[in-house]
């Protein structure tokens, strides 16, 4: 005997066998996938119906109560959230959110456009995935245990070099930094560490201090940053021309026209 809704039904000849297979069989297509032109009898959500009539099918989910189709176009009908404290945002379910203003509080920075999509468990757990539709910056946060975590930036091919940069010692730049002006160059990484080589020629030697000669300070200044923690040099010409610290050559003669290079380690910030 057939059933409105497709299934087969049970008769009193059928072996508790056969009507266990058939119960089993239609509680695994419940759990799991319903295909026809009509939608299920028995629905929540999560749950995926094969809609036939459409051509092709459509596979779809029921998410917030309504069929949508499967996969990432199954949020095309997800709640839009506008210029919204990011920390009070409730929604069930998957919700796009966007800002465009740089007022809106708790976005990952300072940027006025920020595009996120949050996804809330019933749990009351939340994760929210925030890009701007310009530049490369991608941050991820999680709520969880009563209170957001703070945002982390993800990294990828795109902004791992770049510039560096710090806000209360808390990386928000890039990871490496390369660059360079004349013939000083310097590689800057995100935890504030700095190296910098610099070539230098045509200096002059020849300062009377005591019973040497010294040169006048000719290593420029540590770029952006509060120290410099060690410095080596080699001396191309020159004999007898040392470094004395503090970006001065020292010699026991009077000499003009000394050239070479330094290394430089050191901080940005």
């Amino acid at each position: 005997m057939s059933r409105p809704d497709g299934l087969i039904a049970t008769s009193g000849n059928a072996t508790m066998l056969e009507n266990t297979q058939l119960i089993n069989d239609w509680l695994e297509n419940l759990g799991n996938d319903f295909q026809g032109q009509s939608a299920p009898p028995f629905v929540f959500d999560g749950m995926r119906w094969l809609d036939t009539n459409t051509s092709p099918f459509t596979l779809k989910v029921r998410r917030s109560g309504v069929w949508v189709p499967f996969g990432f176009g199954g949020f095309q009908d997800a709640p839009v959230v506008i210029n919204t404290d990011w920390n009070n945002i409730e929604t069930p379910g998957v919700c796009f959110f966007i800002t465009n203003s740089g007022a809106t509080p708790n976005t990952p920075g300072p940027s006025s456009a920020w595009v996120c999509t949050q996804t809330r468990r019933p749990d009351g757990t939340k994760v929210q995935e925030a890009r701007r539709p310009t530049g490369t910056d991608y941050a991820v946060r999680r709520f969880t245990g009563g209170a957001w975590t703070p945002w982390d930036f993800v990294y990828s091919q795109r902004n791992a070099v770049g510039t560096v940069a710090q806000s209360g010692g808390i990386p928000t730049g890039a990871i490496i930094e390369t660059g360079s002006s004349g013939s000083l160059r310097w590689t800057a990484w995100a935890d504030g560490t700095l190296h910098r080589t610099f070539g230098f020629s045509a200096v002059d030697v020849n300062i009377a201090a005591g019973a040497i000669f010294r040169s006048n300070v000719f290593i420029p200044a540590i770029i952006g940053g509060p120290s410099m923690t060690s410095l080596s040099m080699r001396i191309m010409n020159g004999g007898g021309v040392w470094d004395g610290g503090g970006g001065q050559l020292f010699s026991a003669i009077s000499r003009t026209n000394v050239s070479g290079t330094c290394l430089e380690i050191g901080r940005w910030f």
